[in-house]
């Protein structure tokens, strides 16, 4: 009898071992009541019922042992199956999430382009990565605004007499183009650091995501030179640092 309950104190502790490893692979963190917990219960009934019975050759017993060992078997084919499909989820939230990153860059280039066009770059005189997000929202902030553009080549040598209404309208393309940006910024910077915290990012593309972050960076500081070259002796930007 104690050969027979030992070798099913190894057969439980195998199936224990069996569950650890599936919580410590981390799949079933947010689910404790999931196929891990299930196969301890599995395992821990198939002993409860062999120390209750006693008994060596008891068919009952050994039907429990056998059901509860195939239903753990069963659950680490589960658990594998899901292990492969989630390696293969990884790459593809990461693929959908550059995507719309890359659909964001090309808004920005036809808005880019728009502000360009209209020569709407230097309606906005200031440098506010954090506080410009938010636009002049009283008559005030508006004539505010309007007297630092005035102030600049573009006003003075090519827009001089420009009404507060024409004034808005250059305005908003500017201001469009750096909120873009600022989207632009978050939309990259947040999920990446999400991925990183979790371990989601496939091997070798850490370096490579982290470098575009730093040039994503570089583009808004450009920018802003760009609009500084232009402010004092210029009506428009220099095309070329």
């Amino acid at each position: 009898m104690a050969r027979s309950e030992g070798s099913y104190n190894i057969t439980f502790e195998f199936l224990r071992s069996i569950s650890s490893d599936l919580t410590a692979s981390g799949l079933f963190t947010d689910s404790p009541s999931g196929w891990a917990a299930a196969a301890i219960d599995c395992s821990s009934g198939a002993l409860a019922s062999i120390r209750a019975e006693r008994g060596d050759h008891d068919p009952a017993v050994q039907n429990h042992f056998l059901a509860a060992k195939a239903r753990a078997v069963l659950h680490q084919k589960r658990v594998k199956r899901i292990g492969a499909a989630m390696q293969t989820a990884r790459p593809n939230a990461v693929a959908n999430w550059l995507f719309f990153v890359a659909f964001l860059v090309l808004v920005m280039v036809v808005v880019g382009g728009i502000t360009r066009l209209t020569e709407s770059g230097l309606s906005i005189t200031e440098w506010k990565p954090v506080t410009g997000a938010i636009p002049p929202l009283s008559e005030a902030d508006w004539l505010a605004a309007f007297d630092k553009y005035k102030h600049s080549s573009q006003y003075v040598l090519m827009n001089a007499g420009m009404t507060l209404s024409a004034f808005k309208q250059i305005f908003f393309w500017e201001y469009f183009h750096r909120l873009l940006g600022r989207i632009l910024g978050l939309a990259f910077a947040l999920p990446l650091g999400w991925l990183i915290f979790k371990r989601a990012i496939p091997k070798g593309y850490l370096a490579k995501l982290i470098l575009l972050l730093v040039l994503g960076g570089a583009q808004g500081g450009i920018g802003w030179l760009m609009v500084q070259s232009g402010l004092t002796d210029r009506v428009n930007v220099k095309p070329t640092m």
